[in-house]
């Protein structure tokens, strides 16, 4: 019986897995592929690019149901939210542009998320449109290039999705992370401060952390300030 029920869950972890990574490179084909310019060609079609987008889809497929288990709606929709961030961090690695159509497909995934995904109110949804991408817009206006158009309605559409509270901290990480890298180009690669580099794959890995361990880093950091 034991074995019958081990064989079934390897199964069905195999099916979430390719189901996953089909889905993804659908997504990494098909949505961004209008937006690719000529100039990008070769590193679009890398040699690793299928094999790393594949088994990403994968895995994180994987960890949507499990994160998720029993929440079929929720796990599906977090699947979607996470593949077309995966687009936009591909598509503004190879470009430095993110395509008009991704924060679209993820308000409209926030929209659907609205049933699927009930425990993030109304409130917290408005409120995360703007709590991130006001300022980030403030920002440019007071200091040119400060953030791309594109980031800005990145954050506003993942506000949408995460709510309020993750989104806030979804830009907290990916400021940490992006300060890592900025180090790591300035030390180790000798580039000056002011080198320009994608910053949608930070927010996008940002709003990913958010989803999954979010709820539990705000409370961690909650308890310890207040003990």
């Amino acid at each position: 019986m034991n074995v019958r029920l081990n064989g079934a869950a390897v199964i069905a972890a195999l099916f979430i897995f390719l189901a996953g990574a089909a889905l993804f490179v659908c997504f990494d084909k098909g949505i961004g592929v209008t937006a690719r310019r000529r100039d990008v060609c070769i590193k679009y079609n890398g040699k690793y690019r299928l094999l790393v987008v594949s088994v990403l889809g994968g895995v994180l497929a994987l960890l949507c149901v499990w994160y998720y288990r029993g929440q079929l709606a929720a796990a599906l929709t977090s699947v979607f939210f996470l593949g077309f961030l995966t687009v936009v961090s591909l598509r503004d690695f190879d470009t430095m542009e993110i395509p008009n159509q991704c924060p679209a497909l993820i308000f409209a995934l926030a929209a659907v998320s609205c049933f699927t995904m009930p425990q993030t109110s109304m409130t917290s949804r408005f409120i995360g449109i703007v709590c991130v991408s006001a300022p980030m817009l403030f920002a440019c206006l007071l200091m040119d290039g400060a953030f791309g158009g594109g980031d800005i309605k990145l954050m506003a559409s993942g506000g949408a999705f995460l709510g309020c509270r993750l989104t806030v901290l979804a830009m907290v990480i990916a400021v940490l992370l992006a300060g890592v890298y900025i180090l790591y180009l300035v030390i180790v690669k000798k580039r000056g401060r002011r080198t320009r580099f994608a910053f949608a794959p930070f927010l996008c890995a940002g709003m990913a952390i958010s989803m999954f361990a979010g709820e539990a880093l705000i409370e961690g950091y909650l308890a310890f300030f207040s003990a």
